[in-house]
């Protein structure tokens, strides 16, 4: 069986934002270099013709190549730099002559506006495409909703899905909370979906946790095991964050 989720179209489709994105697809269904109308060959010609459409949609491309692979592929590049951190990865060569994207949170955070759209339009446009990884958050800077109330709503059953109540683990101290910041993960990471609600500005401390104190913010990681993604998801974060667990 394979799950797809739904979005819940009674909620807005903006309260929520993407945190992290990863989708591959065939190096063959590449589309044609946009400058040069060129297709490409090699598995370096498919990167800088990648780049310039990842420059399109995010406004950043390919810096350079690490000096390894991974995920099992062959090459691995940087992409795009903020504060000498590195906003995402490129991986080619091997693994069914397929190319995999990542682009991080603070990638998507300092990304065009509108790169939603124009990534849907670019995975539209490539047969066999697929989002292998979708984050979804909301931030709650002054929730009134708690760990604790969350903790409660999982003992309620207000989490069970097809009879059966999720995996859930506490990280942090729930005993004395010492104000380090606590988490709750609800899911399992294999099964593809999992959950993360943590005290956020606790987390970042270095005045967050004065000025945000009740900042929680609640994290849906999707992946393609066992299920499909759909593109839509990048149009209507908001409302595939709300329909995907029960409460």
């Amino acid at each position: 069986m394979i799950a797809i989720p739904r979005p819940d179209k009674s909620k807005s489709e903006k309260h929520s934002f993407i945190d992290w994105v990863n989708f591959t697809f065939k190096t063959a269904a590449m589309p044609m270099h946009l400058k040069t109308g060129h297709q490409a060959v090699t598995d370096y010609e498919y990167v800088q013709c990648l780049s310039a459409h990842l420059f399109s949609i995010f406004g950043y491309g390919v810096l350079n190549q690490r000096e390894s692979g991974m995920n099992f592929y062959k090459h691995s590049f940087d992409v795009g730099t903020l504060l000498n951190h590195q906003l995402g990865l490129v991986c080619i060569g091997g693994q069914n002559d397929t190319v995999a994207v990542t682009i991080k949170g603070q990638g998507l955070m300092t990304a065009q506006p509108g790169w939603e759209a124009r990534l849907y339009a670019f995975l539209q446009s490539i047969p066999g495409a697929k989002i292998t990884r979708l984050d979804l958050a909301n931030d709650n800077f002054n929730s009134k909703t708690s760990l604790d109330d969350y903790l409660s709503m999982y003992h309620a059953g207000l989490f069970i899905n097809r009879g059966r109540a999720p995996n859930i683990e506490q990280a942090g101290n729930w005993v004395k909370p010492n104000g380090k910041g606590r988490t709750l993960y609800i899911g399992n990471r294999k099964s593809g979906k999992l959950l993360r609600i943590y005290e956020k500005g606790l987390q970042l401390a270095n005045g967050f946790h004065e000025k945000f104190p009740n900042w929680v913010r609640v994290e849906l990681e999707l992946k393609a095991d066992d299920r499909v993604i759909p593109f839509d998801a990048l149009l209507r974060p908001g409302q595939y964050l709300a329909g995907a667990i029960p409460p």
